[in-house]
């Protein structure tokens, strides 16, 4: 007796965007159909003619859930739609989000089914295996195909089928559901990643609020609207890796809710939350001029155009300025995730800003203008497509005093000021904008570099004489950037002042200060012992740590089989990494992060006597002073 078990399952691709879902169930009922009857004719005489009589069980045409029914497979039973082999036909009545199991059992052939919806389409079948579990997309006759894994074997089966459960297919406002996101599930339109579609109703200018969780996979929201177009995705925002967005609906009509998975083919249990959080009231279409001390209202829809230099649909908002204005530009929507994007009297982007709002979404964008002019401000969205209302406002706060277009040099208590402009280089080997501002250094000496500006948010970053960056630190949103470094040698540093956005243009001041010397380190620390601190230097001439293909200095130590060591890596200048090898010259131990922020410790206890040789080395193969320790327990 053969018997398929129900591992395999393989829905078929299909245009639904409903989801074909189930739960797993097994079936332990075996039958055969049809038996025979031999009688004679009666006479008594034991010459009269022998006759057989075969009573068939009736055709097997439709079942229902909860059913275990019999039939018989015949050569003449019919086609299976998904594979052109035999296969006799099964109807049932099923609704929209049923979860259903079907199996089919034979002792004659190893069993395959096939699903078709009620427009006859192939919606599920067993592959490989004997059984189904899918969830409807339509209410309606659904056929169940019975047939063989050959394709033209026939004989009797066992037909069962079962209702386990039913999908999520629509929400409303207010309600929280669960759901499965399973393979054979819908395409989510555009994003061509498997997704559950769940639907709602919603009415223009309704303010939504769309939450995804689970456990079991990185979700994605999608919005669909009316016309099929995606409206508006989310990944994080509701924290960690579960999505929440939010829109404004633009019509009267039923949306749908698009689950899917960061990865496009995940597939688990998640929870789905639906709110109404407000309503927007009509705004002015569009919106095409501002002024100084006002505050308006438009609309991003889809018949405006195309912010230059991207794909993203935005308004167009004009404004006088003059040189050295400071201005201040704020946009605030309920419904979108806003974008602001400034354009220059000379048709350059000369600033953005997506976040810098007080409040999560809203965007605010502070810069100083440099020349008079027309400037246009770009109201737009993150994601490039979002559509809705917006608040508009700009302030004039202030005027710069122009400064020196070019600071190329500055010394120890000095405080200058200068300007990036767009004749200015780019720093190192980035795109930003940046002025390079050269200072006389010694190895040792402990600095203090601060930008500000009121025109852009600075970025300061330090290079050595080859123009390697060292090292960097970028200010917040109205706060100076403060870079404190120590030099590693005698010569010519330069400072690069750009913005945190490389974009950014305008007047700022600069100030450089000495706060100190630090301890000259060992340059070759080649030895260490238990019990010992000692100080040493990672430079260019060290050699290379074992796996690590970085700089490294290999420090040894003597050691006992059984002894239980620590060692500890710690520096101001760089990452560290520890790399421990045996006498052997087999790498036995490593650490990254495991001491406080950035430095390295491991512990290990010592397999064999002998020289170990730990390798104090880096992350990312930065040169510079480190301390190392070593300690028996």
């Amino acid at each position: 007796m053969s018997e398929n078990d129900d591992d395999a399952l393989h829905d078929s691709a299909h245009s639904s965007r409903r989801r074909f879902l189930g739960a797993g169930a097994t079936v332990a009922a075996l039958g055969l159909a049809g038996c025979s009857d031999l009688g004679g004719d009666g006479s008594g005489d034991g010459n009269g003619d022998a006759t057989a009589t075969a009573t068939e069980a009736p055709a097997l045409t439709s079942i229902s859930y909860g059913t275990t029914a019999e039939g018989t497979l015949a050569a003449d039973a019919g086609t299976d739609p998904a594979t052109d082999g035999i296969a006799t036909p099964v109807s049932f009545e099923g609704n929209e989000g049923d979860l259903v199991t079907a199996t089919v059992l034979s002792t004659e052939f190893s069993g395959h089914l096939s699903l078709t919806g009620p427009d006859g389409s192939v919606v599920a079948e067993s592959g490989s295996g004997n059984s189904i579990e899918t969830g409807l997309a339509t209410g309606g006759e659904h056929t169940l195909w019975a047939g063989s894994q050959a394709g033209d074997e026939t004989g009797p089966f066992t037909l069962s089928l079962e209702k386990t459960g039913e999908d999520l297919v629509a929400t409303e406002y207010g309600e929280t559901a669960e759901g499965t996101l399973r393979e054979g599930d819908g395409t989510v339109p555009e994003l061509d990643r498997l997704g559950d579609p769940v639907t709602f109703s919603g009415s223009s200018g309704d303010i939504v609020s769309i939450r995804l969780e689970s456990e079991d996979f990185d979700p994605l929201l999608a919005l669909e609207g009316p016309d099929d177009s995606i409206v508006g995705t989310n990944d994080d925002g509701a924290g960690g890796l579960n999505s929440r967005l939010e829109a404004t609906l633009s019509s009267d009509a039923q949306y749908t809710i698009w689950v899917t998975s960061f990865s496009g083919d995940a597939t688990g249990s998640y929870t789905l939350s639906l709110e109404k959080t407000g309503e927007v009231e009509p705004a002015q279409q569009d919106l095409r001029s501002i002024s100084y001390g006002e505050s308006a209202r438009g609309t991003i829809d889809s018949e405006d155009p195309a912010v230059p230099s991207s794909s993203a649909i935005g308004e167009p908002v004009t404004f006088q300025g003059s040189a050295n204005d400071l201005v201040s530009i704020n946009m605030q929507s309920r419904a979108l995730d806003t974008l602001l994007v400034l354009q220059g009297p000379d048709g350059d982007i000369v600033g953005t800003d997506d976040d810098g709002g007080a409040e999560r979404y809203n965007s605010l964008l502070e810069t100083a203008l440099s020349a008079d002019g027309e400037y246009t401000i770009w109201a737009t969205t993150f994601g490039g497509e979002g559509t809705g209302p917006y608040t508009l406002s700009l302030e004039k706060t202030g005027e710069v005093e122009p400064a020196p277009q070019d600071l190329r040099s500055i010394s120890y208590g000095e405080t200058a000021r200068g300007t990036i402009d767009s004749e200015d280089p780019t720093v190192a080997t980035t795109e930003y904008l940046g002025e390079p501002v050269a200072f006389q250094g010694s190895s040792g000496d402990e600095i203090a570099a601060t930008v500000e500006s009121r025109a852009f948010t600075g970025l300061l970053a330090l290079a050595d004489a080859d123009g390697e960056i060292l090292d960097s630190a970028a200010g917040r949103s109205g706060e100076p950037a403060r870079l404190e470094t120590s030099l590693t040698a005698d010569a010519e540093f330069t400072l690069w002042v750009t913005s945190s956005r490389g974009e950014g243009t305008g007047p700022y001041t600069l100030s450089l200060e000495k706060t100190g010397e630090s301890q000259p380190a060992q340059q070759d620390l080649r030895s260490i012992s238990y019990g010992e601190t000692a100080r040493g230097t990672i430079d260019s001439d060290d050699g290379t740590a074992p796996r690590r293909d970085e700089p490294g200095e290999p420090v040894t130590f003597s050691g006992s089989g059984g002894d239980s060591v620590t060692i500890s890596m710690s520096s101001e200048e760089v990452d560290t990494y520890l790399v421990l090898v045996d006498p052997d010259s087999n790498v036995v131990a490593t650490d990254d992060d495991g001491g406080e922020g950035f430095n390295s410790e491991l512990s290990y206890t010592l397999e064999s006597d002998g020289e170990f040789t730990i390798w104090a080395t880096t992350f990312g193969g930065e040169l510079g002073p480190y301390t190392l320790s070593l300690t028996s327990n």
